[in-house]
């Protein structure tokens, strides 16, 4: 009898041997908006899905053309505080156009500018943190002045010892060697909006399979321990002549539909054979609309896709972004089933 229960812990010790060394994960989204506003339903979300932190934008910077400067526009406005459980952290919005067209000299004052707003913001809110990070495309053209803008930014903030983390493409991963690596203590793989948004034959550009996998033998060797972010949106891509007018990140299928005024081409793309305005936005004859979503299914596909590139053992699994109508299309069983694709 002792050597039968013997034998048989001896085999379940090598069958899950992986149970104690599981990943960790902290359960994250994105707050993309101008107001800081949590609705009782979203608290309780935020609750039952034990998330742990919000990356919340600050404001962006873009270049202004009459100052002759890159200038921090649409500060968001806190109008609530959120639930003590999670953890903000504030993101900033970097064009790439503002870092070309700043004079090196020029960087330090732009990093000034950004870290005395980001204090005032977060000072006049009561709101302390411990990990700020800046989203940029950058390119090779612009690293450097990227990574010295992060450089002076770690100068500023230096009292604080906080954690610096930067956005990170999947270009930014497999052209590593001439966008380089930003100075940061981690990144966040955003790991959607891959595809070509003008090109006619394009379905999803949101999240395409096929596309990623052009990418992804290279996260693993990525020298930054790497979050992940996910999208969980819906758009309406809107084009004219080979141009996006708008993307209406608010806009469903359904209304599309059922406004009789698009004409149904392929798949999810639409046409118009006269004018009007639809959800804020004119269309004219000839234009194009395509309707692109991520479904709870996608979301799954594209977790299952990255996490075994993942190298470390714990990672902010973040989902873009944190609104309502993008909740409500989600169950708690999907995203338990999103996340659990990482452990």
């Amino acid at each position: 009898m002792f050597r039968g229960t013997y034998c048989f812990l001896f085999l379940i010790s090598i069958l899950v041997p992986s149970c104690s060394k599981q990943r960790t994960i902290h359960r994250s989204f994105y707050y993309w908006k101008s107001s800081l506003e949590i609705s009782d339903s979203e608290r309780l979300f935020l609750e039952q899905q034990n998330i742990e932190k919000l990356y919340v934008k600050f404001f962006d910077v873009v270049w202004n053309a009459s100052a002759n400067q890159a200038t921090p526009i649409a500060m968001i406005r806190f109008n609530d505080l959120l639930p003590r459980q999670i953890e903000m952290v504030p993101a900033v919005y970097i064009t790439d156009e503002s870092l070309k067209k700043t004079a090196v000299e020029n960087i330090p004052s732009l990093a000034e500018n950004i870290s005395e707003l980001i204090s005032k913001l977060s000072d006049h809110s009561g709101i302390s943190f411990s990990e700020f990070q800046t989203d940029c495309d950058w390119t090779a053209t612009t690293k450097s002045k990227y990574f010295q803008l992060i450089e002076s930014l770690k100068k500023k903030f230096s009292e604080k010892k906080i954690l610096f983390s930067a956005t990170i493409r999947l270009h930014q991963i497999k052209y590593a060697e001439q966008t380089g690596i930003p100075p940061v203590d981690r990144g966040m793989l955003m790991f959607y909006n891959m595809g070509d948004l003008i090109d006619p034959s394009t379905v999803n550009s949101i999240f395409d399979s096929s596309v990623a996998a052009k990418y992804v033998s290279r996260i693993k060797d990525y020298p930054l321990p790497l979050d992940v972010a996910l999208a969980v949106f819906t758009w309406g891509v809107h084009l004219r002549k080979g141009r996006v007018i708008n993307l209406d990140d608010n806009l469903k299928m359904s209304e599309v539909n059922t406004s009789r005024l698009f004409m149904h081409l392929h798949e999810n793309t639409y046409a118009t054979s006269q004018s009007f305005f639809f959800h804020g936005d004119y269309f004219i004859e000839g234009d194009l609309l395509r309707m692109e979503e991520i479904s709870p299914a996608i979301c799954e596909e594209a977790a299952k896709m990255v996490a075994p590139r993942i190298q470390n053992d714990y990672l902010s699994l973040a989902f873009f972004h944190f609104d309502e109508s993008n909740l409500s299309r989600y169950s708690s069983q999907d995203f338990n089933r999103i996340c659990n694709a990482f452990h």
